[in-house]
């Protein structure tokens, strides 16, 4: 058995392998008089009807795909050549005959997949009488470099404290609103990491083999038989419906080139590799797996694994049965073998077995989909066990399934067989689960008025150690419904999300009165909440000619989302903002506004209130006890204002400027002839001429 040793990824850079060369087995040299002639080839694949030529699936339909590369090779025997000299370069040793073995990558310029593709590339043939015809083989795959992975151009997310206030910089530098949104941006910038490098250990173990001397050994004999070195991915990325046909091993029949040969026409392959067909049968209770999306699922076979003239027993009870990795391909006889050997210096057993990845096919769901996964044939005897992993879900950290095999299972190539595994509940000790229990909600009933405010309810999914186990926008798949729309309806709280326990909080608009049910699931689970809408405040009613006022209002303090404004929306209002920035600052198109009788919770009037508007009548409410500076200036058409209370002691400069219509006042600060502004301070106070 052959022992491969491989330098640090980073000497990989140093390390060289030809493509059109195979180190000698038993190097001598011979005096031969071979005549090298180039032929460039084409050879054009067929797919025949019972798909054994494919390396991607749909269904059952076979598909070339781009980046697909051939490997083809000659052997071809020279002992009985006389004079002059082969390179050693170039020969391979069968017993004590001399082979001529040498191979060559052939390739497509598909840019999608095809049914049909043509390769392309040169041969060499050493005719030793004209038109005499070399045997060739051709197989796949051939190994290509991977595309190395980008980094995402994220930074991580920092804060930065300056006088006892905390900025908060997001992905690319830029200043985030809330605290909220700098956790989202830090849990996206781990997310992305992670994703990486999960992309760069893909690379690394797909890189090692096309640079390891076992994969640069390429094509070598033994007795009259060839074999070529293939490599069978332990991380596949099989599609919802059928297997990863990247990872495939393919082999064609034998094929003639003579110096007349330009084409190959409808070369066909046979699959090497057999499909291991998982079906995952949900046996607990309550159905806990079924549904589930967990981000792999991985095999590993151990018993007596004799492979490479040697049994492994590299575990204390039991060896490890290769189902990928490295491995022999027989050319003449069309039969794939495990290479025997660990393929890189200090991998682990587990290296042995294969995994499904679905971290990025979403719609992978347990006892919806099967599991397809190309394996090394072989036949798997009674007492092997097979250890199934359902890697790390939304729901539980990850789930092992050991089988003990009842009888022979033979894995034959370009067959499939199909397993079913049943998943079983908490009562199995190989089991580490964590799925969610319960649905807590802060309230069990909510009483809230008509065309009043929203109320808020708080749902959390328990066990409280599961929030850690769940994305952070996991709130999406948390399902609300009310059951009578007309009473209440509901609107989801993206911006509140916690962990331990995971927490989401949604919004219950008040609609109208009656009663209702709100109901929360998630996973199978439900709770429900009752409401009660109780008869609200009136609303405020507003005339036709009033349509500009009544808009700035609901903009502004509509709180139900009703689309009116009532009377205690109204009254809750205790401040509004001044100057240019406030709502009604310069507005026009409202001549009157005596609904502002019902913002009885002002105590103050804020400078510029009604600066500008075409106001003609005015009221101030009843809890005002200080007016701004300007409130009504420039209301060139305002002719009176009426004080609804007897509570102001203050009014500010050139609160009336510009108002010269103005005549009238009713309420505490006019005389009984209504003509006068009787206040302390009345000199600091702009007086309209009209008084």
């Amino acid at each position: 058995m052959r022992k491969i040793l491989v330098a640090a990824l980073s000497a990989l850079a140093l390390v060289s392998c030809s493509r059109d060369r195979i180190d000698p087995v038993g190097s001598e040299t011979l005096e031969v008089k071979p005549t090298k002639i180039n032929i460039p080839l084409t050879i054009i694949t067929s797919n025949p009807s019972d798909s054994e030529t494919r390396t991607e699936m749909e269904g059952t339909t076979p598909y070339w795909s781009p980046g697909d590369a051939l490997g083809v090779t000659s052997l071809y025997p020279v002992e009985s050549n006389e004079g002059g000299e082969l390179s050693a370069e170039f020969r391979t040793r069968s017993d004590d005959d001399w082979y001529l073995a040498e191979y060559y990558p052939f390739r497509t310029d598909i840019t999608q997949r095809a049914l049909t593709t043509e390769f392309t590339g040169d041969v060499a043939i050493y005719p030793l009488e004209e038109n005499v015809p070399q045997t060739f083989y051709a197989y796949y795959p051939y190994p290509t470099e991977p595309e190395y992975p980008s980094e995402p151009d994220y930074q991580n997310p920092y804060c930065e404290e300056e006088d006892g206030t905390t900025f908060y910089y997001g992905l690319y530098g830029e200043l985030l609103e809330s605290e909220d949104a700098f956790n989202a941006a830090c849990a996206e910038y781990e997310r992305a990491r992670e994703a990486y490098w999960q992309a760069y250990e893909d690379y690394y173990q797909r890189l090692l083999p096309i640079y390891d001397d076992f994969l640069c050994d390429g094509v070598w004999v033994q007795g009259d038989d060839a074999f070529a070195n293939v490599y069978v991915d332990n991380k596949q990325y099989p599609t919802l419906s059928s297997f990863d046909g990247t990872s495939d091993v393919l082999v064609s029949k034998p094929f003639e080139v003579n110096q007349e040969t330009t084409t190959i026409q409808d070369l066909s392959f046979a699959r090497m590799t057999s499909v291991l067909k998982l079906v995952f049968v949900d046996r607990t209770s309550n159905h806990m797996f079924t549904g589930e999306h967990p981000k792999y699922v991985g095999v590993l076979a151990l018993g007596e694994s004799e492979f490479g003239g040697e049994i492994d027993v590299r575990s204390s009870d039991s060896g490890y049965i290769p189902l990928a990795g490295t491995g022999f391909l027989n050319l003449k006889s069309a039969q794939l073998t495990p290479a025997g050997y660990y393929p890189y210096e200090g991998s682990e057993p587990d290296y042995y077995g294969v995994m499904a990845d679905y971290s990025a096919s979403q719609n992978f769901r347990v006892g919806t989909n099967a599991v397809y996964l190309l394996v090394f044939p072989q036949q798997l005897d009674a007492g092997t066990t097979l250890r199934i992993v359902l890697g790390e879900s939304e729901h539980f950290k990850g789930v092992t399934r050991s089988i003990e095999l009842p009888s022979n299972i033979a894995l034959n190539p370009g067959k499939m067989t199909t397993l079913d595994i049943s998943l079983y509940g908490w009562d199995h000790d190989d089991m580490l689960i964590i799925a969610p229990q319960a649905i807590e909600l802060d309230a069990d009933e909510l009483e809230l008025e008509a065309n009043g405010d929203p109320g808020l309810l708080t749902a959390a999914i328990m066990p409280e150690e599961l929030g850690w186990y769940l994305d952070y926008d996991e709130w999406r798949n948390v399902q609300w419904s009310s059951s009578d729309e007309s009473v209440v309806r509901i609107e989801k709280n993206e911006d509140f999300v916690s962990r331990s326990p995971y927490t989401v909080q949604a919004r219950i608009i008040p609609v109208g009165e009656g009663t209702a049910t709100i109901t929360v699931s998630y996973a199978g689970l439900t709770t429900t909440c009752g409401v009660t809408v109780n008869p609200g405040s009136p609303l405020i009613q507003f005339s036709e000619d009033q349509a500009a006022i009544k808009a700035i209002c609901v903009a502004k303090w509509d709180t139900s989302g009703d689309g009116e404004l009532s009377e205690s929306e109204a009254a809750k209002v205790t401040s509004i903002a001044s100057g240019s920035s406030g709502p009604f600052y310069d507005k026009h198109g409202f001549t009157t506004f005596p609904q502002f009788a019902y913002f009885t919770g002002l105590t103050a009037l804020p400078d510029y209130l009604f600066f500008g508007t075409d106001l003609v009548e005015a009221v101030i409410p009843e809890n005002v006890e200080t007016m701004g500076q300007r409130v009504f200036s420039s209301c060139y058409d305002l002719e009176s204002v009426q004080f609804l209370g007897n509570r102001v002691t203050s009014i500010g400069n050139e609160c009336f400027m510009y108002c010269n219509k103005l005549a009238e006042f009713e309420g505490p600060l006019a005389t009984q002839d209504g003509r006068c502004l009787i206040i302390d301070g009345v000199l600091e106070t702009f007086l309209p001429s009209g008084l």
